[in-house]
């Protein structure tokens, strides 16, 4: 089902109203039918001064296209390399390397992973340069082009939407020296609520730059006075400004930056509620409840004590268990992070969504539970360690505004300051946050300061091979044979990482109580896929669907919820349909999963692989009996079977009992389920963004379908 966003009103009466003192209070936001000016015009402002920098229009879109010196190409030691500084000047200097393009003698070259400098047809960027292999060892360019995607965002659901390089959401996008206008109504006892957001980069340094964030001075004008300047923003920090108390029928609110060349963004323009109270109290009485999912990528349900892991491994999170409804027996529906992560914000399995391969993405027209929590009159906030969890997959959609932490920038003391710095920047409507993190996935990152030196000290004990580029499920099989000799210092690294995330999340946990986000709310924890430490001769995820990589943490604490613990089987699809009830609204007809509030549902749970051909499975879990089977009609309605297992005798599958009858009667069982389970519900977009991500998957071992 597609989602319209907003309702049809520019302002939204609080839907979460429940009575109490004070008048009804109202949210209008700014974004709704906005729209900057046309495209080419504003690109022509980004495009700089030099007369070498141009602006083109093409079926694909508009361009700031940089005519590269012929004779400031360099020669490289390898044959046939080159390379070339990377423009800086307008709209080059304020972005990534993002949507590009580089034609060289008349011929567009792809961007690829650093890794692949020598393969001819494809270029890459490192420290601020352009780098080549001509074909055959040839000769110096005679002519290049360099090309950047002038983007200034897109109507969404009737508001505009704008990404930064590591901010996504709805907002106002203002380059230095063209201010942008709002008209609206200021509702009596309003303030102005926005987060800034300044996008350049110093010159001479690459995307991954550890420099500081760069920052401009903010104004708003009030029907031409001004009403806030703010210098030294632009890294993402929220605002609330006062706005006259007996309100205004119509007035002009006027947005500017300066601190050029750059772009910023007015993220999240909210007029909201002068007086919100706090968490705990609001002055017009306590309506839907406040929601935090906090999703730990590549986490084993064995790292909490209840599952059966080491009690001194995780402390916070199982006193955390301790206060929860405990899911003991919770799966995912997939083994590595893009579907899994999909499929728990969709409530839609793998074939259901189409993001089950590194090329594909979650499509726009499926709803999120972002995306009807904000219909339901939610702030919907992420903050998330980028990678697939990322805008180039689609994940951002449905949420107001969208923190994105770089693979280069990955650092969990910073999750938690966003996350509660969001908390913080309370309009008066509930909220819905989800916090990502992939503090216990590699490289590994041992401390408190998330030091890789024994990664990399590790990786040149003969593992090295991890960082080749499988191209078949024979390969990748040989990169995880080849950590089996180093397991218990594989295994070591990664519990550093386990353990250096919970006593972050204690953090977290702490701030997140003191603001009264708990007793007016709940807060989920959960894994997204698990992790393989040599069971089933099987290292890391993705791949066959293990139990180690499917058995994922799944805790659910509110005020109002009796810790217990709850032994029947559950899937992470399960939490959309829960978040629905717990406020109150109705459930999405498509969700597959049924919330984990009612104890009489029956479930069987489901996981799904595609990313190889020629390895695609489905596994059946009821109870204690799993079978593995093809997910395909034929194997389905014949009930074939690959394997099977009974967990409750046999919990590391090490006895394969796929010649039971209960295998077969089960895969039979099941196959009208499944079946319908394998049908997309929307079509598959452009995998042009997600190409972009490759480089920095890549290094972070992603380096095939895993």
């Amino acid at each position: 089902m597609q989602r319209t966003g907003l309702l049809t009103a520019l302002t939204l009466l609080a839907a979460t109203s429940c009575g109490g003192g004070g008048s009804e209070p109202r949210w209008i936001d700014l974004t709704v039918g906005y729209q900057p000016p046309p495209l080419a015009e504003v690109a022509a402002k980004w495009a700089g001064a030099e007369t070498s920098t141009s602006v083109v229009t093409d079926a694909d879109g508009t361009w700031v296209v940089a005519e590269l010196d012929p004779g400031a190409w360099e020669k490289e030691d390898r044959p046939g390399a080159w390379s070339i500084e990377r423009p800086w000047s307008g709209r080059f200097a304020c972005a990534g390397n993002g949507a590009t393009r580089l034609e060289v003698d008349g011929r567009e070259l792809s961007l690829g992973q650093r890794r692949a400098q020598d393969i001819e047809g494809l270029y890459f960027v490192k420290e601020g340069r352009l780098f080549i292999a001509v074909e055959n060892g040839g000769e110096r360019p005679k002519s290049a082009h360099y090309r950047l995607k002038a983007d200034q965002g897109r109507a969404e659901g009737g508001r505009w939407r704008i990404s930064t390089l590591d901010h996504t959401g709805f907002g106002i996008p203002v380059w230095d020296g063209a201010p942008a206008t709002v008209e609206t109504t200021i509702p009596p006892g309003s303030a102005l609520h926005f987060t800034t957001v300044f996008e350049r980069l110093p010159h001479g340094l690459a995307e991954e730059t550890t420099a500081p964030h760069p920052t401009a001075t903010f104004r708003v004008l009030l029907d031409g006075e001004e009403i806030f300047e703010g210098g030294g923003l632009g890294n993402g920090e929220g605002q609330r400004i006062a706005l006259p108390p007996s309100g205004r029928r119509t007035a002009t609110l006027r947005f500017e930056i300066e601190g050029g060349p750059g772009r910023g963004v007015f993220f999240a323009p909210e007029l909201a509620p002068a007086e919100v109270g706090s968490y705990r109290a609001r002055p017009w009485g306590r309506g839907r409840p406040n929601l935090t999912l906090f999703i730990a990528d590549t986490f084993r349900a064995d790292n909490l004590a209840i599952y059966g892991g080491d009690p001194e491994l995780t402390p916070e999170l199982n006193a955390l268990a301790d206060r929860s409804v405990r899911f003991l027996a919770a799966h995912s529906a997939a083994a590595w992070t893009l579907p899994a992560i999909s499929s728990i914000l969709t409530g839609l399995f793998p074939p259901q969504h189409g993001a089950w391969r590194k090329d594909r993405t979650l499509p726009r027209a499926l709803s999120t539970i972002a995306e009807v929590m904000h219909d339901a009159g939610y702030r919907t906030v992420a903050v998330t360690d980028s990678g697939f969890f990322s805008p180039p997959y689609g994940l951002d959609q449905g949420f107001d505004l969208f923190f994105e932490n770089r693979i280069h920038h990955w650092n969990m003391n910073k999750t938690v300051d966003q996350a509660l710095a969001a908390i913080d920047h309370d309009d008066g409507r509930p909220l819905f946050l989800l916090v990502h993190t992939y503090r216990a996935h590699g490289p590994f990152r041992t401390g408190p300061e998330e030091d890789e030196s024994a990664y990399n000290e590790f990786l040149k004990k003969g593992a090295e091979i991890l960082a080749a580029t499988p191209d078949d499920e024979g390969v990748l099989q040989t990169r995880k044979d080849a950590l089996i000799p180093y397991l218990d210092e594989w295994v070591g690294l990664y519990h550093s990482g386990v353990h250096d995330l919970d006593f972050k999340f204690g953090r977290f946990l702490r701030g997140f109580e003191e603001r009264g986000l708990l007793e007016t709310g709940y807060l989920a924890f959960c894994g997204d896929h698990g992790q393989a430490h040599g069971e089933n001769h099987d290292v890391a995820h993705g791949g066959k669907l293990w139990e180690t990589k499917l058995r994922v943490p799944l805790l659910l604490a509110g005020a109002d919820l009796d810790p217990h613990d709850v032994t029947s089987v559950v899937s992470t699809l399960d939490l959309p349909p829960t978040f629905a009830q717990l406020a109150g609204i109705a459930p999405e007809a498509d969700w597959a999963g049924h919330s984990l509030l009612d104890p009489a549902i029956d479930r069987t749970a489901f996981a799904f692989r595609f990313e190889t051909e020629g390895s695609e499975e489905v596994t059946i879990l009821e109870g204690d009996r799993k079978v593995f089977t093809r997910p395909n009609a034929a194997a389905l309605e014949a009930g074939k079977t690959i394997s099977a297992y009974d967990l409750g005798n046999d919990p590391l599958e090490e006895h394969d009992i796929d010649n039971e009858p209960w295998a077969s009667e089960l895969v039979r069982e099941m196959a009208s389920a499944v079946e319908g389970y394998l049908a997309e519900k929307a079509a598959q977009g452009s995998g042009e963004d997600a190409a972009r991500m490759s480089g920095d998957l890549g290094d972070i071992g992603y380096t095939g379908d895993e």
